[in-house]
Order: structure tokens, then C-alpha cells, then sequence
């Protein structure tokens, strides 16, 4: 495995792309229509156009970020795009014996409470959070299957990774991660 590189992509939901639609594309031309019906009693179809456009870019620009997402295994180390983020741990510094494939239902204190620096949207978890054990924790998370992987450091990552995915047996392999 020390030669070998295992990559990974990530997608999103299909409801985060609906949110991020509904927040950054429609709700602004809702929100102006709304707002120049409510001023004047009627609508200027070039404010609308101009809100659309503007919106309709803010969506596109946004699914290139929530598509920007990969989990990488080199010889030396784990690196975790996600979104705008980015992180990378030498493959020493994880607490291999306490990693572990999780149930977000199941185990509730290695979810997310408070986002610190990240993305948060239904289906789409990306950036830094505070876990409700406390811990701070580096998350790349789209569904409740997620890889535990604690680090010497005191922090940890969490990420979506199904049991069947390359990157999981490879690690299962090498480690022997556990399944809860």
C-alpha cells in the first residue's frame, strides 16, 4: 500500500443541491419581487432579471464548491478536500486503533454541534465543527455512514465512506478499522 494511491470523491445529497438552489437562487428573487411588489405595487421585470442572473451565478459557483470534494491515501498520508477546505495528516499522526466506521444515528456524540469554520447544509457537512463529545473535528460528510479517524493531536476527521468503497478496504486492510 506504501506505493499505491487510493482517491476518493465525494458527492453531496441531491438535497443540498436542492437547498443550496432554494437559497442562493430562488429565495433572492422571491425576496426582490416580494420586496418591489410591497414598495411600489408592481414588479420591474428588469430588477428581476438582473436578481435572477446574479442568483442563477451564486448557484453555479456554489455546485462547483459542493462538487469540489476528494479523499486521498498516499504512502504518507490521508489529504480531505472538501469544498473550500483542505486537510492533510500523515498517516502516523491517526489513532488507528481508534478509528472506526460509525452510524451517525448510532453513535450521536461523534456528530456535529457547533460548525467553527465550514459549510453546513441538509446532506452536506464540510469544514470545522466542534463533535458534541467536544471534540474538534475536520469533516468531509454527506449521508450517516461516516470513518472516524481520531489524531494524535486531539482533534479528528470525519468523513462519509461507505464499508464497500475503495478507500475503506484499503484501510481496512492496512489497519484493520472496526465497524460499529
Amino acid at each position: 500500500m506504501n506505493d499505491i494511491a487510493v482517491g476518493f470523491a465525494v458527492v453531496p445529497a441531491l438535497s443540498t443541491f436542492v437547498w443550496a438552489f432554494l437559497i442562493l437562487g430562488l429565495f433572492p428573487v422571491v425576496l426582490t419581487a416580494g420586496a418591489a411588489w410591497l414598495l411600489s405595487r408592481k414588479i420591474s421585470p428588469t430588477l428581476i432579471a438582473i436578481v435572477s442572473v446574479v442568483g442563477g451565478v451564486m448557484f453555479a459557483a456554489s455546485l462547483t464548491v459542493l462538487l469540489r470534494n476528494d479523499i486521498s491515501l498516499t504512502g504518507q498520508s490521508l489529504s480531505v478536500q472538501a469544498g473550500f477546505y483542505r486537510r492533510s495528516v500523515d498517516k502516523v499522526d491517526i489513532v488507528w486503533t481508534d478509528a472506526r466506521l460509525i452510524d451517525a444515528a448510532a453513535v450521536p456524540e461523534l456528530t456535529p454541534r457547533v460548525r467553527t469554520n465550514g459549510i453546513d447544509l441538509p446532506g452536506y457537512q464540510a469544514g470545522w465543527f466542534i463533535l458534541k463529545n467536544g471534540t474538534r473535528a475536520f469533516l468531509l460528510v454527506t449521508g450517516k455512514t461516516r470513518l472516524y479517524l481520531p489524531t494524535a493531536k486531539g482533534d479528528a476527521l470525519v468523513l462519509s465512506v461507505e464499508p464497500q468503497s475503495p478507500l475503506f478496504q484499503a484501510l481496512e486492510r492496512e489497519y484493520g478499522i472496526r465497524m460499529d
